[in-house]
């Protein structure tokens, strides 16, 4: 309390005390010019308030070379999905060129089969022609 009432003897209210006690550079952002009294003030201002446009000029850039980073991760994601996608058509693809590979070799092994039978067949009616065809009468 005691330091308050310090402040506000030397500078009135506390307020007043918070004014008094700003940087250049925060009273001329805060348009109050009338407090820089000096041209020390002033360069102080004036300097202070240029650093600020370039803070604020890399802030952008950092926040557009963000933007671009994230939108690059968003294609690359998009882009490995859509390879992804592609691989694994390709290897359905591949399980059904297999499966028909399969397919065809259990249909050329049952031609196969019906084929003997054939042979076997007119072997037999051939045998039976015979007239040593045992079981003929």
């Amino acid at each position: 309390m005691q330091s308050q009432n310090k402040a506000e003897s030397k500078f009135g209210d506390p307020a007043e005390s918070k004014l008094a006690s700003r940087t250049p550079v925060e009273a001329a952002l805060a348009g109050d010019f009338e407090s820089l009294q000096t041209d020390t003030d002033i360069d102080m201002a004036i300097s202070g308030v240029e650093e600020l446009i370039k803070a604020e000029a890399l802030h952008a850039q950092l926040e557009s070379h963000k933007q671009h980073q994230e939108w690059f991760k968003k294609i690359s994601e998009q882009e490995l999905a859509r390879v992804q996608e592609q691989v694994d058509s390709c290897i359905r693809g591949k399980e059904r060129a297999e499966e028909a590979i399969k397919d065809a070799e259990r249909r050329q092994s049952a031609l196969k089969k019906m084929e003997t039978t054939i042979s076997q067949l007119r072997e037999r009616k051939d045998c039976m022609r015979a007239p040593t065809f045992p079981g003929r009468v």
